[in-house]
């Protein structure tokens, strides 16, 4: 039997973006024949956006952040996964990544993820930008599937601190005592940033990520309901 796997996620405020986030997800189970369970932890408002798109939602506070985290992975828990597969919500994710994430689920892997990740622009004078960060040799923290063997060794929560900042190097460092095998794989993955609302105020246009990417990458794996949502985001 094949190893099964869920996404979590977090989300505050920005529900345009949320809403895009959604409509990818059945983009994913639609193009992989499959339902993927899928949970997003945040404000009590987002709920309608996730049951439109059969997305389970818990409301939760925004702070501590990492409390939010592992509510999600205890829903999933619940459900009986083998892996978690955690995503930002505002991380969009290809077919093909989804693909080459279970391909070493089958094997067995403790900690699977990507070390490429492309930032979209989604408004303001950088609308429709988009740039490449190629961290060689790591691990990142979207799209991290950490197998269920793992989460029990941390007695499931995978957030050992109560914060709102640093959350992937937090994880990372409660469960690498834990981790025996890991590996990388190849996929599209996108991180959709707002210079309105973005936590991280377009740090990566401030000259760390200096090379600009070609965006038709991102809208070649967009459904016409993800495009539609995109362009309408102000």
């Amino acid at each position: 039997m094949k190893p099964t796997f869920g996404i979590v996620s977090i989300s505050f405020k920005r529900p345009q973006i949320l809403e895009l986030f959604c409509a990818s997800i059945q983009r994913l189970r639609t193009e992989l024949d499959m339902f993927i369970p899928c949970v997003i932890v945040g404000d009590a408002e987002h709920y309608e956006i996730c049951s439109k798109y059969h997305i389970t939602h818990i409301a939760m506070d925004n702070h501590p952040a990492t409390r939010k985290w592992n509510a999600g992975v205890d829903y999933l828990k619940s459900l009986g996964v083998d892996y978690y597969l955690i995503s930002g919500s505002d991380d969009l994710m290809s077919a093909d990544l989804i693909k080459n994430l279970m391909a070493r689920m089958e094997q067995g892997i403790d900690l699977i993820g990507i070390n490429t990740i492309y930032f979209y622009s989604t408004d303001d004078r950088h609308r429709g930008r988009m740039r490449k960060l190629i961290a060689q040799g790591q691990i990142l923290g979207v799209a991290r599937c950490i197998s269920k063997r793992v989460a029990e060794a941390v007695g499931g929560n995978l957030w050992n601190i109560d914060k709102s900042w640093g959350m992937d190097g937090i994880c990372l460092k409660n469960i690498l005592p834990h981790v025996k095998s890991r590996a990388i794989v190849q996929g599209f993955c996108c991180d959709l940033k707002s210079q309105r609302e973005s936590l991280n105020k377009f740090s990566y246009w401030q000259g760390r990520i200096p090379d600009s990417e070609d965006p038709k990458q991102l809208y070649e794996i967009l459904s016409e309901e993800e495009l539609r949502l995109l362009i309408q985001i102000k």
